[in-house]
């Protein structure tokens, strides 16, 4: 059953809920595992962004292209892995865990639920997963986007539209919009000018207008005048 499972999870592609984590690092085409504290960093960044986000799945010993390197660690190494969101967030993360050997290869898959803290890893830095990426958001930002789209779903409820149909993956480059609404929303796709639209409004009541109503509107996203 553990193998159909992680057959069915290869299947997919990674993205918004699934995430494949090599244990190996490649230098000068010769791979050579990771140290466990830099995978067990990688595990945690992961799962800490799916949990600000919409929750996931973690797939540890498998390439980004899908191929099966397992994890080549002792039992000791392993548990520092499995502990990891326990030890290195805060508040601490505790997403299920199951360890799955395929042939003599060794695997971890995590599954996280979107959380309603935001999860920091000890530091304070804090992440959010968008499609296939796991940028690094300053907190206040994270809450905004929970915050606008607990909005959104509680309006598409209201139009009983299933809550799995809303989507509000946005992208953006880490280096340059961060902090910028504006250029949030022009990244994201113009099938979805009607969520936007909704999304824009529930910005207004976050960031002053004027940081990004211009370049929502150069971009050709309608934006009704707000009342308030």
């Amino acid at each position: 059953m553990q193998a159909e499972e992680i057959g069915l999870l290869l299947k997919q592609n990674r993205g918004q809920f699934l995430e494949f984590v090599s244990a190996y690092e490649y230098r000068r085409a010769a791979g050579q595992k990771k140290r466990e504290e830099e995978l067990a960093r990688e595990v945690v960044r992961v799962l800490s962004g799916m949990a600000n986000a919409d929750g996931g799945t973690v797939l540890v010993g498998v390439e980004p292209d899908k191929s099966v390197t397992g994890i080549p660690y002792d039992q000791e190494e392993l548990h520092t892995i499995v502990q990891a969101p326990q030890n290195l967030l805060r508040p601490q993360l505790n997403p299920s865990c199951e360890k799955v050997r395929l042939g003599n290869l060794q695997l971890l898959k995590f599954e996280v639920a979107s959380g309603l803290e935001i999860y920091r890893i000890a530091g304070g830095r804090s992440f959010y997963r968008i499609a296939n990426e796991t940028p690094s958001l300053p907190a206040d930002q994270i809450h905004a986007l929970k915050e606008a789209k607990k909005m959104f779903s509680s309006s598409d409820n209201r139009r009983s539209t299933p809550l799995g149909s809303i989507s509000m993956r946005i992208w953006w480059r880490r280096s340059s919009t961060e902090s910028n609404p504006g250029k949030i929303l022009k990244r994201c796709s113009a099938r979805r000018t009607i969520c936007l639209t909704f999304l824009v409004g529930c910005l207004v009541r976050i960031w002053p207008p004027c940081c990004f109503l211009p370049k929502i509107q150069a971009v050709g996203i309608p934006v009704q005048a707000s009342t308030s």
